[in-house]
């Protein structure tokens, strides 16, 4: 918040101005808890209504944007004792009762993909800076919702949800990956403006390929289910038949199929254990067998009678040792006689159904899942492929909200999938339970494998995806222009790592005329009147950071000198219409709004700085003559420094200068000099610099000065130079030196000037005065020696009348004289200026040349030649 404190109210002094984050924090800091002055506090404006300097709670609340203090001698207030006593109970309850705080190692950036340099994909952002695009930038637009995939006719899709960024936006080439959207069969894009949204029931500003006509959801996707084989009950049981044969064996009884629909060793595995089951095999009295126990007609050595009837049952539980070709060896070894037929074999613990998978999502009101035949489902005995069909059914099971147990109540749905050729067969079955709230779900295949086809059988079915779904209840989602798309899965998109939906933003906004805007938003950021527009002007770009809630929230009538930054920016557009733009994204939140006045100012080669209240521009540009003279008339005594810097091999010879070039959509970069003779480049990149000729002034702008800034001043000046701006020209003498020709013009005869004190003429060369006129501007007239050393004649008339005597002022007129040939060494480029106390202030410049201008009239060569 904004704090002005009137020291004295009664007295026409200017407040001293305040920012804090609490109210009541800021009082105590000032004054303690018991001031020693009468104090008054106000929520905006002093008025009786909003007087709250007896309101604790108001003051605990601090939710007024600007508060108003009138401080006056008198009996102090006692309401900030109280307020400290209820600061400090806080403060107790804290330390008892921390509250939670965001962990620290997050893996979390603060730069949006429209800034990176790599890694330029979709993201989510949570808990950042909704992005502030201005100008025109490529935008990668956050996601806002989590991506999720369906099939529509058999064709897997991707639905996305998307925010742009702040504010409204005109949005062209819009692309997946390098591909328009438009030129994507089946694919479709539908931005909305801010305030409006697939939910909310308004149509998209612009619309691309058909109409999407879901609504944004939150669609979470289980991990678990990430193609999992839906296998029929014959495929993974054996049938229940007698076909098999038992045959006891020294080295393990085997079990042996008579038809293998499935075969033994595609079900089961070493160490599975089955169960077994015969009717009781007899051998009857008075037969004759062999040793295996067969019924033989003969008598032999190896043969015996059984004497009576004998009953043999091999029915149990049986561990498989080895597995062969309808053959299993197993774990056992028993005696008796062969069972060639009847016996019934199964294998424990097997199910057609997949493994439960829960749904914990407590809004959760639908279950989506994606089922997929890779390699189509077909039929094929020689003849060619003929249809076949795979159904299926999903089991929903409701869960306790709270436990998560299950509870019995059971939801089935079937479908089937159908085909007759090699591609791909997929679909999305959705199902809307009759609860909402936790469930879990699983799915089995209804139709079984047919072993019996005499051919080729294809129809391996996967269960690719299993999606919990709930309802977004918002209509819309604020101040943000958004994007819906739909994108086909195509072979490069399966593969590529992530998705890249971009396109070419540019915020829309009011334009500035020079008197007016044509159009206005409300306090929420909301279209409300007139017309707005792509603007990439930096006229219009301060305008709307400045009265922008989230950034700036100033009065552009009272804090913003708009008529000096549209003068300004014609000043610019004028030179060259490409150089006052800014096109950048804003996206840390931690950017403070004189930040983001600077960013925008130096991407158009200005200072912003402010002059009575007013935020104002200073555009760096060529000045034939300077605006102001310091000499040791107006200077303080002994509080100069000058500093010259030599060039070194150590130091930067080259410049190497990045922007954002709208062409390729990505970084390029210029090298001055030319000629590749640098040894070492100092980089620059200014955010906002978005085409080449901008681009080619700053880097010439940088490189001029690089070779010709070597030297800088520090002087305090008086009063003065209050009325200096950033990047004005300024003649300063050099008082650092034993010698030096300036003061005051003490008399006049005619045009001969008596100066203060004496001056030398060096031979053969001219010489100059330069003297201050009384509104601070200069005028510089050519001169010759006088009567006397301490006396010039002038080649022609002052332009005003100069002032000998003490004015009403108490100065005379200030001079500066020097040979035409050292007067460039005078010149100086203000780059600071500081209040350092109440007589005197800080001015900080460099040398000034006319050399680092000399690439902004000159032709700008072919980007080509300079871009490689």
């Amino acid at each position: 918040m904004k704090i002005r404190l009137y020291a004295h109210p009664l007295a026409p002094v200017a407040a001293q101005e305040f920012e804090a984050d609490s109210l009541a924090l800021w009082l105590l800091g000032h004054y303690g808890p018991v001031p020693q002055v009468t104090v008054q506090i106000f929520a905006g404006e002093p008025s009786a209504d909003t007087d709250i300097s007896h309101d604790a709670a108001a003051i605990l609340r601090s939710d007024a944007p600007e508060y108003v203090i009138l401080q006056s001698p008198g009996d102090p207030i006692t309401i900030l004792t109280s307020i400290a006593i209820s600061l400090a109970m806080s403060f107790v309850m804290q330390l008892l009762f921390p509250p939670p705080e965001m962990p620290g190692n997050v893996n979390r950036t603060q730069e949006s993909p429209n800034n990176s340099l790599a890694a330029r994909e979709n993201q989510v952002r949570l808990l950042q800076r909704v992005e502030d695009i201005f100008g025109t930038v490529k935008s990668i637009p956050s996601l806002l919702m989590p991506t999720y995939n369906k099939y529509i006719n058999h064709q897997r899709v991707e639905y996305g949800y998307y925010c742009v960024g702040r504010g409204y936006y005109a949005l062209n080439e819009l692309r997946d990956g390098d591909t328009l959207i438009a030129g994507i069969s089946g694919a479709s894009a539908a931005v909305y403006d801010p305030f409006t949204s697939p939910n909310s029931g308004h149509a998209p500003v612009l619309q691309i390929g058909d109409a999407i006509i879901d609504r944004v959801l939150t669609v979470s996707r289980a991990v678990e289910v990430d193609g999992i084989t839906l296998s029929a009950f014959n495929q993974v049981q054996l049938p229940a038949a007698f076909d098999w044969a038992f045959t006891p064996s020294a080295g393990g009884d085997i079990l042996t199929q008579a038809t293998k629909q499935p075969n033994i060793n595609a079900v089961a595995a070493v160490g599975d254990s089955i169960a077994v089951s015969m009717a009781s095999y007899a051998l009857e009295e008075g037969e004759w067998h062999d040793a295996a126990h067969n019924v033989v007609a003969q008598e032999g050595a190896d043969h015996f009678h059984v004497t009576s009837t004998t009953y043999y049952n091999y029915s149990g539980a049986y561990t498989i040792a080895s597995v062969g070709d309808g053959t299993v060896t197993l774990t056992s070894v028993t005696s008796g006689p062969n069972v060639p037929t009847g016996v019934n074999v199964s294998l424990y613990e097997r199910s057609e159904y997949t493994d439960w998978v829960t749904l914990p999502n407590v809004d959760r009101t639908e279950v989506w899942v994606n089922l997929i035949a890779a390699s189509g489902i077909y039929k094929d005995s020689g003849g060619g492929k003929t249809a076949a069909t795979v159904a299926y059914t999903l089991q929903i099971e409701q869960l306790d909200a709270l436990t998560l147990a299950p509870t019995g109540v059971v939801e089935n749905v079937s479908s089937a999938l159908t085909g007759q050729e090699g591609s791909e067969r997929a679909e999305t079955l959705e199902h809307a339970t009759s609860w909402t709230g936790p469930a879990r779900a699983r799915m089995h295949r209804t139709s079984p494998f047919d072993y019996g086809f005499a051919g080729t059988v294809i129809d391996e079915t996967k269960w690719a995806d299993l999606y919990s779904v709930t309802p977004i209840t918002k209509a819309e989602f604020g101040n943000k222009t958004t994007v819906h798309t739909i994108t086909k899965a195509t072979p490069r998109a399966t593969a590529a790592r992530a998705r890249q939906l971009n396109c070419l933003a540019s915020r829309k906004l009011p334009i500035f005329n020079g008197s007016g805007f044509s159009g206005a938003f409300d306090a929420e950021g909301r279209h409300i009147s007139g017309t707005i527009a792509a603007t990439s002007k930096i006229v219009d770009i301060l305008a709307a950071v400045s009265i922008d809630p989230k950034i700036g929230r100033r009065d552009l009538a009272t804090e913003v000198d708009m008529a000096q930054i549209w003068a300004v920016q014609q000043q610019i557009d004028a030179w060259n219409a490409a150089c006052g733009q800014f096109n950048f994204t804003f996206d840390s939140d931690t950017t403070s709004f004189e930040e983001t006045i600077t960013t925008v100012a130096n991407a158009a080669s200005c200072i912003a700085y402010r002059q009575n209240g007013k935020i104002r521009l200073a555009f760096d540009h060529a000045q034939p003559v300077s605006a102001a003279l310091f000499t040791h008339r107006n200077k303080k005594p002994a509080s100069e420094t000058i500093t010259r810097k030599f060039s070194t091999d150590a130091e930067y010879d080259g410049v190497e200068f990045v922007y954002q070039d709208p062409d390729s959509q990505q970084p390029e970069t210029i090298r001055l000099p030319l000629d590749g003779s640098a040894t070492k480049y100092k980089k620059h990149e200014i955010p906002g610099i978005r085409n080449f000729a901008q681009a080619w002034y700053r880097a010439n702008r940088e490189y001029q000065k690089l070779i010709g800034q070597r030297v800088s001043i520090e002087t305090e000046a008086t009063t003065d130079a209050r009325l200096l701006l950033p990047n004005s020209r300024i003649d300063i003498v050099d008082n650092t030196r034993f010698k030096s020709f300036d003061g005051e013009v003490v008399g006049q005869s005619g045009l001969e000037l008596t100066l203060s004190r004496d001056v030398e003429f060096a031979a053969s060369v001219p010489h100059s005065i330069i003297l201050m006129r009384r509104d601070g501007s200069l005028q510089s007239l050519a001169c010759s020696a006088g009567s006397a050393p301490n006396r010039v004649v002038l080649a022609s008339l002052p332009s005003e009348s100069i002032v000998i005597v003490g004015g009403q002022d108490g100065i005379r007129t200030i001079f500066s004289f020097a040979a035409d040939s050292a007067r460039a060494a005078q010149a100086w480029l203000v780059q600071e200026i500081d209040i350092s106390d109440s007589q005197y202030c800080t001015v900080r410049a460099i040398n000034y040349s006319t050399d680092y201008y000399t690439a902004d009239y000159a032709a700008i060569p072919a980007k080509a030649s300079v871009i490689n």
